[in-house]
C-alpha cells in the first residue's frame, strides 16, 4: 500500500491544483468565486475568504471546556456560552492547528499546556464523532448532524495524524487512513473537471446540489491537508 504522503501528493497534483488553476481570474486576479453543482463557472460572482484567528489564553480559559472536553462555540460579551453546539470539525481542526501555532512560538510551558487541551479535543472527537470511517458534522442540543462535510473530513485526517504522532495511538493512524479512503471514495467528484463535493449524506451520496465553489468552499482545507501531509510524511499507509 502507498504511504499517505504519496497519496496526498497525487490528490494535490491530480485533482486540487488543476481544478483551482483552471479558475484563475486573469482580469481581476485571484479565482472565480462560484462554480455550481454542474461545474458551471460564474465569473461575475462575489469572491470571499475566511479569516480565523485564535488567542491562546482565551482559547484555554474561555473557549475550551474541560468539563465537556470540547470547545464552546458562541458567546455573549461576557464569554458565557449561548448555544449547546459541539462542532466536531472545528474541534479536530483546532487540535492540530493550535499545536502547530504553539510550536512556532517556542514557549515550552505554553506548548505543554495547550497540547494537553488539544489532545483532549482530538480524543473526544474520536469517541463521539468518528463513525463509519468518517466524521460527523456537529451535534446541537444532543442531536447529531450526520452529514459528512468536505472540510470536516480534511481536518479530521490532519487532526488524527497529529494525535497519532503525539500519542502513538494506532487508533488515530487507522482513523486518518480510513477517512482518507472515505474522501477518495465518496467526497472526490469523479466527473471530468471536478474536485470535491461540498458534502455527502450518511449513505455517501451528494447531500445537495450545493456549489462546488463559493465563498465558503475553497481549497483552504483540502489543499492545506495535502500540503501538511507532504510536510509531515507521517507513518500512515493508505
Amino acid at each position: 500500500m502507498p504511504r499517505i504522503k504519496q497519496a496526498a501528493q497525487e490528490m494535490l497534483n491530480d485533482i486540487i491544483l488543476p481544478f483551482w488553476m483552471s479558475l484563475k481570474d486573469p482580469v481581476h486576479g485571484g479565482f472565480y468565486g462560484l462554480v455550481d453543482f454542474d461545474l458551471r463557472v460564474d465569473k461575475t460572482a462575489e469572491k470571499g475568504c475566511i479569516l480565523n484567528s485564535r488567542i491562546l489564553d482565551i482559547y484555554a480559559t474561555r473557549v475550551y471546556s474541560p468539563a465537556l472536553h470540547r470547545q464552546l462555540v458562541f458567546f455573549d460579551r461576557h464569554y458565557q456560552s449561548i448555544i449547546d453546539l459541539y462542532s466536531y470539525g472545528h474541534d479536530i481542526e483546532s487540535s492540530w492547528l493550535i499545536d502547530w501555532g504553539c510550536a512556532l512560538l517556542g514557549d515550552e510551558a505554553l506548548t505543554a499546556r495547550i497540547a494537553a487541551i488539544d489532545s483532549d479535543l482530538a480524543r473526544s472527537v474520536y469517541r463521539h464523532a468518528y463513525r463509519s470511517s468518517s466524521l460527523l458534522n456537529e451535534c446541537e442540543r444532543g442531536v447529531d448532524d450526520t452529514t459528512r462535510v468536505w472540510w470536516v473530513q480534511a481536518e479530521a485526517v490532519l487532526g488524527f495524524v497529529n494525535e497519532y504522532e503525539k500519542s502513538g495511538g494506532q487508533e488515530y493512524a487507522a482513523a486518518a487512513a480510513q477517512i482518507w479512503h472515505y474522501i477518495t471514495g465518496k467526497l472526490v467528484d469523479k466527473r471530468p473537471g471536478g474536485e470535491w463535493f461540498w458534502s455527502v449524506d450518511e449513505s455517501g451520496q451528494p447531500a445537495s446540489r450545493q456549489p462546488i465553489v463559493e465563498p465558503w468552499k475553497c481549497p483552504y482545507h483540502n489543499g492545506r491537508m495535502c500540503m501538511e501531509l507532504i510536510r509531515r510524511d507521517p507513518h500512515v499507509e493508505v
